[in-house]
């Protein structure tokens, strides 16, 4: 009877963060296409680069944000690939960074990972108006993966997590469970939206069975 009850208490207490977090960021909480909006506020243009470890779901999330299939979601991205078009009137470029691997920690292998992020500054036409942190939601966020995370970013310099976008993959994948209630689940993830402002989305993919990367 205790551990039930100690249970459904901690139910309670993640459900009504959950509800706190949503009120909290529903003012952030936007469509992929008017964040874009409002991340190129008195921009003709518009560039945008994309993060995530391997799988995460960044190809198919550029082909969304420009409106065509731009980057391949069959193979994975070892480089970064840069592709532009046209969105409500502005030229958007979105570039795509190489995914790092979850529990790989070799540091010849990271560093490769690392410099090849620090150079889609390079492919960029302006300084990159956001970063979008693409999350694959239906999968556990750890302490590992929060390490991941916070040294491939560092690589960008201290004010990029000013200018970045969590952004949830495969939001369908949650069933009836909210992002806000997944969100509170995992230490390590409340960590790291909180860190990014509390700036966080969700995309679900406009047809299932194909790889993404």
């Amino acid at each position: 009877m205790e551990a039930s009850k100690a249970i459904e208490e901690k139910k309670a207490v993640l459900e009504e963060n959950a509800k706190q977090r949503l009120v909290m960021v529903q003012d952030k909480r936007e469509t992929l296409r008017e964040i874009m909006n409002e991340a190129a506020h008195g921009f003709s243009d518009i560039t945008m680069v994309l993060l995530g470890r391997f799988c995460a779901g960044k190809s198919s999330t550029g082909n969304t944000i420009l409106g065509k299939t731009a980057f391949d979601t069959t193979s994975n991205t070892f480089g970064c690939v840069k592709e532009e078009g046209e969105v409500n009137g502005r030229k958007v470029t979105v570039v795509l960074t190489p995914g790092w691997h979850r529990d790989f920690s070799g540091q010849e292998g990271t560093q490769n990972i690392k410099d090849r992020i620090k150079q889609s500054e390079s492919l960029c036409p302006s300084k990159p108006h956001a970063f979008l942190l693409v999350i694959h939601c239906d999968s556990s966020f750890t302490e590992t993966d929060r390490r991941r995370v916070e040294e491939h970013l560092s690589v960008l310099g201290e004010e990029a997590s000013e200018r970045t976008l969590v952004l949830f993959t495969w939001g369908d994948k949650l069933g009836e469970t909210t992002i806000e209630l997944h969100i509170e689940r995992w230490n390590e993830l409340r960590w790291l939206v909180n860190k990014c402002g509390n700036r966080e989305g969700t995309e679900t993919p406009r047809t299932t069975g194909s790889a993404v990367t």
